[in-house]
């Protein structure tokens, strides 16, 4: 949601509507970020999967602009944990019953490009997506405000 539709919301509570019956333990993932860039925030984005594990961590490739921000998400298959590498910082890393997800993001110093990784405690079945954002250009460096948590059951394929 843009700065727009953040003033239009008028609170800072979101709320989820399900089309069908909700899930049994139902886990939510939110982000803010300051300063981005409202006209075109996203400069790159990339994604990867695989289906058995390998190789452990699991990457992907951002083209990154100078003070602006990288940030991924991970799915895998098992429980377990993940360690974010090339100096990721963590928001968030849960279990569901069958499954480990994780969220985390770095500040960008200089552009170029950005290789989120992460490896897991007990790699099979994973999905990683990542961007990268630009700040606005009066704005400085951006800010992750929050990072809250994942909803495994919206990846049935991985978290089963």
């Amino acid at each position: 949601m843009n700065e727009a539709g953040i003033a239009l919301a008028g609170s800072s509570t979101y709320v989820v509507t399900w089309g069908g019956s909700a899930p049994t333990s139902p886990k939510y993932s939110s982000a803010t970020f300051g300063n981005v860039d409202q006209a075109s925030p996203i400069v790159d984005h990339s994604g990867n999967s695989d289906g058995d594990g390998s190789p452990n961590p699991m990457t992907t490739t951002v083209t990154v602009v100078a003070s602006g921000m990288s940030l991924s998400g991970i799915m895998n298959g098992n429980t377990g944990s993940f360690t974010w590498n090339n100096s990721y910082i963590e928001g968030t890393d849960q279990s569901g019953s069958s499954c480990n997800l994780s969220v985390a993001d770095r500040s960008e110093a200089i552009a170029g490009s950005a290789t989120p990784s992460a490896t897991h405690s007990s790699a099979t079945r994973r999905a990683m997506y990542s961007a990268a954002l630009r700040p606005a250009a009066s704005a400085g460096a951006l800010d992750s405000i929050n990072i809250g948590q994942i909803d495994p059951s919206l990846f049935p394929q991985i978290c089963a």
